[in-house]
């Protein structure tokens, strides 16, 4: 299940949506140098755990990157409570 919830940065103060993946078919993995949020289904995870697959940044996609801001790419970003539920 993918959940989307609002994010705010404490650096540039812009306001986003973050996504939140809570269940086994899709996880949420984020690039370690952009940010960038992509959902992965099991049939990658394996791939990804290796470090193998690299966002279009040149970054690699890690489960445990920190959500960025997407203007300023800072970490600081504060997670509110989910909004929306998707399928």
């Amino acid at each position: 299940m993918i959940y989307s919830a609002k994010g705010v940065c404490g650096k540039c103060g812009h306001d986003f949506v973050l996504l939140i993946a809570k269940g086994s078919t899709c996880r949420i993995f984020r690039c370690d140098t952009c940010g960038q949020e992509h959902e992965i289904f099991s049939d990658m995870i394996m791939q990804i755990i290796d470090g193998s697959v690299k966002c279009n940044c040149g970054g690699v996609l890690r489960k445990d990157a920190p959500a960025r801001c997407p203007t300023c790419y800072s970490a600081n970003v504060t997670e509110g409570e989910a909004m929306i539920m998707h399928g």
